[in-house]
């Protein structure tokens, strides 16, 4: 299996959500002065390329270090929704079904990823519907990812 890494490099210049700060890294120790390099970090948990836990939403759901490893990593489909600019429905999604019920992880193609660090990013970016989020369901999906 060929795994790609998706993940946004995690900066003190990175785009947040909503009015969340952004990440603040700096140095705590250097090479020249300690003869170590360290960091010191401080971050939304909801930043940058993520993963939310049930526990995010559900307040009996799992939290990330309960889940194994396994979870986050599988065969995945890439469904192209760059023309659904509010919403994702279901017949949007249809046509992936044969497709679907293979895949682990379905990645949903809006094209956003082209406004990420601009502050178009922010503005009403499209999200799957009650309805298709619910059709999904039918599928053994370990996840849904969105650009």
């Amino acid at each position: 299996m060929n795994i790609i890494d998706l993940s946004h490099t995690i900066n003190n210049q990175i785009t947040v959500f909503n009015d969340d700060e952004r990440p603040d890294i700096q140095p705590a120790a250097t090479h020249e002065k300690d003869g170590y390099t360290q960091k010191k970090i401080s971050i939304y948990s909801h930043n940058s390329t993520h993963v939310d836990a049930p526990f995010h939403i559900i307040p009996e759901g799992p939290t990330l270090d309960n889940l194994p490893v396994e979870r986050f990593y599988g065969q995945g489909v890439v469904a192209d929704c760059i023309h659904c600019r509010k919403t994702i429905g279901i017949e949007d999604l249809k046509t992936y079904s044969d497709q679907l019920d293979k895949a682990e992880f379905l990645l949903l193609n809006t094209g956003w990823y082209k406004k990420w660090n601009t502050p178009d990013y922010k503005i009403v970016f499209p999200v799957l519907t009650v309805e298709a989020a619910e059709w999904l369901l039918q599928f053994k999906l370990k996840g849904i990812g969105l650009d």
